[in-house]
């Protein structure tokens, strides 16, 4: 049985020359590189000072909005690179 995919269907896309250097890629970077200051951030003093800890919250926000809108991004814009397909997994682990 040969079944052919859909054309919509963005698995069925063979990979394109999109460069790495892009917004959805830059977003995984500063996602992956937002891990650290919020660990800094969130034990700063022992890690019991409230106001830190609301700076720590700020942190794991912008981090968490940029996991929504670099998936949308790189999807919508035809921006999907291998780069993309690794490190986005690695960057939703923390």
């Amino acid at each position: 049985m040969n079944v052919r995919p859909l054309p919509d269907d963005p698995i069925a896309e063979a990979p394109s020359a999109v460069s790495a250097w892009n917004i959805a890629n830059g977003l995984t970077v500063l996602r992956l590189l937002l891990v650290p200051v919020f660990a800094v951030v969130l034990f700063h003093g022992g890690g019991h000072d409230t106001a830190w800890r609301i700076w720590a919250w700020g942190v794991f926000a912008i981090a968490s909005m940029t996991d929504r809108f670099d998936g949308e991004l790189a999807r919508k814009r035809g921006l999907v690179t291998e780069f993309g397909k690794l490190a986005d997994p690695i960057a939703d682990k923390p």
